[in-house]
């Protein structure tokens, strides 16, 4: 069981590294390339990765998003019950 929990425990460490690097990715681009990209993600990484964004950087990429896939994350980033 130690091993298991080790095990998860790198491969948690893995993926939090991973987002990280990729948040840090779609923030530096310009932010109507990121809204394109984004655009295209499963719901919860894109959410994923724009709750580790600064707020300015995160309100400039959902500026530019299709309006109805920016309210729908901001929806999801304000939803009180998964926070």
């Amino acid at each position: 069981t130690t091993r298991l929990a080790t095990l998860r425990e790198e491969k948690d460490h893995r993926y939090e590294a991973r987002m990280e690097q990729l948040s840090n990715v779609y923030g530096s681009m310009a932010p109507n390339e990121a809204a394109q990209l984004m655009g295209k993600l499963d719901e919860d990484v894109a959410l994923e990765l724009l709750e580790r964004m600064p707020g300015k950087r995160m309100g400039q990429i959902l500026g530019v998003m299709d309006p109805v896939r920016a309210i729908d994350l901001t929806k999801s980033l304000t939803d009180k019950r998964k926070l």
